[in-house]
């Protein structure tokens, strides 16, 4: 039986205290080694989806009611998406983000690993529900 394992890009994604879970349970990285993987090599690099309509959110980390929707990644530390404070719907904004920032704040954010790419649009609504 062939060992799953995570390419460093994926593990560059997941913040800290989820990646020791992941890494710890043989279960997890069955389900999610490829699909994580996967996700890594298909986030959008920094202005790729500048100025597009329909462009997509990659990634989904959420911290209670704070969601950050990640749409673009410079594959080193710097995200560009649409963070929703404390549930805070009237005061979210689109924005640069810092990876290290991000998990630092918030060292027990998670990656949504479940989530599907969406448009901002179809986000906003399904958060409004």
């Amino acid at each position: 039986m062939n060992k799953k394992t995570l390419t460093e890009k994926a593990m560059l994604l997941i913040p800290a205290s989820q990646l020791e879970v992941t890494l710890s349970s043989k279960e997890l990285m069955s389900a999610m080694a490829d699909k994580l993987n996967a996700l890594a090599e298909s986030v959008p690099k920094l202005y790729e989806t500048d100025g597009k309509k329909d462009a997509k959110i990659a990634l989904h980390y959420f911290f209670g009611s704070t969601d950050f929707y990640a749409m673009e990644f410079d594959g080193e530390d710097e995200f560009f998406g649409y963070m929703i404070l404390n549930g805070d719907f009237q005061m979210s904004e689109y924005g640069y983000q810092r990876r290290s920032e991000l998990f630092n704040a918030l060292p027990l954010i998670n990656l949504d690993y479940y989530f599907d790419p969406i448009t901002i649009a179809e986000m906003k609504k399904n958060y409004q529900q």
